[in-house]
């Protein structure tokens, strides 16, 4: 379910899934198979069906010719519908549990049933996800029960079901997921009915915090080898500290008390007094002396702001391979085409004009050298990139390439460390938050 206040974003989800609006950016995959929705016909092909809040029901035909009005492959015979499709849909009826004549006239049925009608059609077309937009606003409490269980029967028969609604209360019962959307986002995701609905209004106006966490410490029997893992570290500010980091993760970190998040990234980059404890990245010891560039040369990256990341005299092109020279680089020679190349790949991700590539780096806008600082250490193929209050007093452009790196973070087999001050930041980017 995806539920927000109006003009949270939810109609244009709709609008994008049901093939009525086109996506300007980003993909769209059922299953593995990407989908470019021109349409509504098209979405149809592919197995996605949309119910709205107006019926798409013709009152003149019976209940059984409205579900096989849109079937293209059956065989054609002297009457409509034939009787192999008769007795289908009186199968799909009757698994659906679907109390109503088959040969009853829609005109005579109310909005809910003409709705069951348009679910039971998609069904039969053998739908692989049902999306119902705001469908329930005029039910009764005991149609939205009916059709909670309707909905249940569906998951028991594998299709997916999207439930958007403005209506809080309509919906929490019929969903096993909830999304809340905000300004076009998706603020929040709730599991297993762990939802309040004071938590949801919070996150829907934007007045929330990190929810209640748990204490956790490290454990030896995890499903898969973390990417980095800090084993009972104790220095200034803290003692027996435990984490973990998972391949594609990223990490936040948020301190209750000042000053131990301070000297937690002191100890990444390899400047902090540790008493006791290990770490290991790629299950190899991980040293915590010695320096930044001791840790840059282990595999931890850093990032604290891109006034600080750029070297101005030179070029965009020059400021992305800088810290990766050792990958082209072969008997003290440098390989200039596969410099080359692996450039122009990487500009093409960016959407940065190759044009750029000569330029100074300091003539360019701060979005392009934020991304310059960031993609350096991808190219390097830094393990661990941490970022240190970058976002602090950035615009929504610089934000949002923050999410673009995000996500190639989470495709890739390294991880990401966030330390920041904004607790909603936090919970924004991360995958998991540490509050010390």
């Amino acid at each position: 379910g995806i539920t927000g206040l109006v003009g949270s974003g939810i109609a244009s989800v709709a609008g994008v899934f049901s093939g009525r609006s086109r996506v300007e950016k980003g993909k769209i995959y059922i299953g593995n198979e990407p989908m470019d929705l021109k349409n509504i016909a098209q979405a149809h092909e592919k197995g996605i069906y949309t119910i709205t809040e107006r019926p798409m029901v013709l009152p003149c035909l019976t209940l059984v010719e409205n579900i096989c009005i849109e079937e293209k492959n059956f065989r054609f015979g002297l009457m409509f519908p034939s009787k192999e499709q008769k007795q289908r849909v009186e199968q799909v009826m009757g698994e659906l549990e679907i109390p109503i004549d088959c040969q009853t006239p829609a005109a005579e049925l109310s909005i809910f049933w003409r709705h069951v009608i348009e679910i039971v059609r998609a069904f039969y077309m053998e739908a692989r996800l049902l999306i119902l937009d705001q469908i329930s606003g005029g039910y009764t409490s005991q149609e939205c029960e009916y059709l909670k269980q309707l909905l249940i029967r569906l998951k028991e028969r594998k299709t997916a079901v999207l439930v958007l609604d403005t209506g809080y209360e309509r919906l929490a019962s019929m969903v096993d997921t909830l999304l809340v959307m905000r300004n076009g986002r998706v603020e929040a995701v709730f599991e297993n009915k762990d939802w309040q609905r004071e938590t949801v209004q919070r996150v829907e106006l934007g007045d929330y915090q990190i929810p209640d966490t748990r204490k956790t410490s490290f454990f030896q029997d995890q499903s898969e080898t973390p990417l980095l893992r800090m084993e009972h570290i104790s220095g200034n500010g803290f003692q027996d500290l435990c984490f973990h980091l998972n391949r594609g993760e990223i990490l936040g970190f948020w301190e209750e008390e000042k000053g131990i998040c301070g000297n937690l990234y002191e100890i990444l980059c390899g400047q902090g007094q540790i008493r006791e404890g290990r770490a290991f990245l790629e299950e190899r010891p991980l040293g915590l002396s010695g320096g930044r560039i001791h840790m840059i040369r282990q595999g931890i990256g850093f990032v604290d702001s891109w006034e600080k990341g750029i070297f101005p005299k030179l070029t965009l092109a020059e400021n992305l391979t800088i810290s990766g020279l050792d990958r082209f680089s072969r008997y003290l020679r440098i390989n200039q085409k596969l410099e080359r190349a692996v450039l122009l790949d990487l500009v093409d991700q960016l959407e940065i004009p190759q044009g750029d590539l000569k330029k100074r780096i300091e003539k360019l806008d701060g979005n392009t050298c934020f991304l310059v600082t960031i993609y350096r250490w991808l190219l390097k193929r830094t393990k661990v990139i941490v970022f240190h209050n970058v976002l602090a007093g950035s615009d929504i452009i610089i934000k949002d390439s923050m999410l673009k790196v995000i996500n190639r973070i989470h495709s890739s087999d390294g991880g990401g460390i966030i330390f920041s001050s904004n607790k909603k930041e936090l919970y924004e980017l991360c995958d998991r938050v540490y509050i010390l």
